[in-house]
C-alpha cells in the first residue's frame, strides 16, 4: 500500500543540497529509486541557480548549515518564488532554535542526520501526499468532497464556495493530515510578510468549520490544528 502511494514520485524531480559529498552521493542513490530525476548541489547558491534554471523541480531537500548560502536562506529565497513546493530541511543537530526558526518556512519535514530509512520513508509519503493533492481535481474527506480547482466543497449535493484563505488553510491541513499543522505554519502560508493575529486565525477556522463540519478540524491546544478524517 505504501509502495503504491510512492509511485507518484516516479514522475517527479527532486533537488538535493548538501556540502558533504558522501551524504549527497548516498541520498542520490537512495532517492533515485523513487524519483524520476535527482539533481544535486553542494551549497545554497548553487542550488538556487539550478532551481531558477530548471522549471521542472518538484521537491527540495536541503542541509541547514552550508557554505556560501545556508539552507535557511535558500528556503526563504525559494519561498518568495514558490510558497507551495515541498521542502525538507536536514541538520546534524536537533537544535530547538533552528527548528523554531524553520517553522515559518512551511517545511514538509525537518530531518536529523544520520537519516534512517524508516524516517525517510515517512517523509517520502508526506511528499507524495503533497504532490498528489496538487494534481488531483478533488478529494473525498469523510462525507464531503473538496475540489482543488474550483475551491469548493460538496456535501449532501450542496456546493459551498471557500474563500481564498479558507481554501489555502484546508489544503495545508490536507497535505499535512498525518501531523499537526502549527499556527506558525498557517500564519506563514496566509501571509509570508505579515503575521496574522491569533484572533484572525481563530476566526478563519471558525468560518471554515461552519462550511466543512466543526468536528473535522481538531484544535490541538498550544500545538496547532489537524484534520480528523479517514
Amino acid at each position: 500500500m505504501k509502495e503504491n502511494k510512492l509511485l507518484i514520485l516516479k514522475k517527479s524531480t527532486i533537488l538535493i543540497v548538501d556540502d558533504d559529498e558522501q551524504i549527497l552521493h548516498n541520498l542520490k542513490l537512495t532517492l533515485s529509486i523513487f524519483f524520476d530525476t535527482v539533481l544535486t548541489a553542494k551549497n545554497g547558491s548553487e542550488a538556487l541557480k539550478i532551481y531558477e534554471e530548471v522549471s521542472s523541480i518538484d521537491v527540495i531537500i536541503t542541509d541547514y548549515v552550508m557554505p556560501k548560502m545556508c539552507g535557511y536562506v535558500l528556503c526563504k529565497k525559494i519561498r518568495r518564488i514558490d510558497n507551495d513546493i515541498p521542502i525538507i530541511m536536514m541538520s546534524n543537530y536537533s537544535e530547538k532554535e533552528k527548528l523554531l526558526k524553520s517553522i515559518p518556512l512551511g517545511l514538509i519535514d525537518y530531518l536529523i542526520k544520520p537519516i534512517e530509512y524508516t524516517t525517510l520513508s515517512t517523509t517520502l509519503l508526506k511528499i507524495a501526499t503533497k504532490i498528489k493533492s496538487k494534481s488531483l481535481d478533488s478529494i473525498l474527506l469523510n462525507d464531503i468532497e473538496y475540489s482543488f480547482i474550483r475551491k469548493e466543497i460538496k456535501k449532501d449535493n450542496t456546493i459551498t464556495k471557500l474563500t481564498k484563505n479558507e481554501a489555502l488553510v484546508l489544503e495545508l491541513l490536507i497535505t499535512n493530515k498525518t501531523n499537526i499543522t502549527s499556527v506558525d505554519q498557517i500564519k506563514y502560508a496566509l501571509d509570508t510578510e505579515h503575521n496574522k493575529s491569533e484572533q484572525a486565525i481563530k476566526n478563519l477556522f471558525y468560518r471554515l468549520r461552519l462550511k466543512i463540519g466543526k468536528n473535522m478540524i481538531v484544535n490541538n491546544k498550544a500545538l496547532g490544528y489537524s484534520l480528523l478524517c479517514t
